[in-house]
């Protein structure tokens, strides 16, 4: 992806630089000291990457074009439902990050 690419869909949506910046890190401190992120936002990231595994290749979100593992480590959820050219896909593959309460919850029911 070119720069600008990435200022353009950055001008549409802001809020995707945050995303950007905050799965990154997240990310990063993944792969160097896992026991730093929270228990409950290491499960979501686990089921966020088998459950988008037809939704993205070459390491980028075929919806929103998002680089990919670090979008899964995001508070965004699967943008599915804001892109047009999704559509096809059916429903969107995660819900947005949930807090510790919220994701006991969810997960008893996937």
């Amino acid at each position: 992806m070119t720069l600008r690419e990435i200022v353009s869909r950055l001008r549409k949506d802001p809020a995707d630089a945050w995303y950007y910046v905050q799965g990154n890190i997240r990310l990063f401190i993944y792969r160097r000291r896992p026991w730093l992120i929270r228990r409950h936002i290491r499960e979501q990231f686990e089921y966020r990457k088998t459950a988008a595994n037809e939704c993205y290749t070459g390491g980028a979100c075929k919806c929103c074009g998002c680089e990919t593992p670090g979008v899964f480590f995001a508070d965004k959820g699967c943008a599915i439902a804001k892109k047009v050219q999704c559509s096809h896909f059916g429903k969107p593959c995660y819900p947005k990050m949930m807090g510790r309460r919220a994701w006991s919850i969810y997960k008893k029911f996937i």
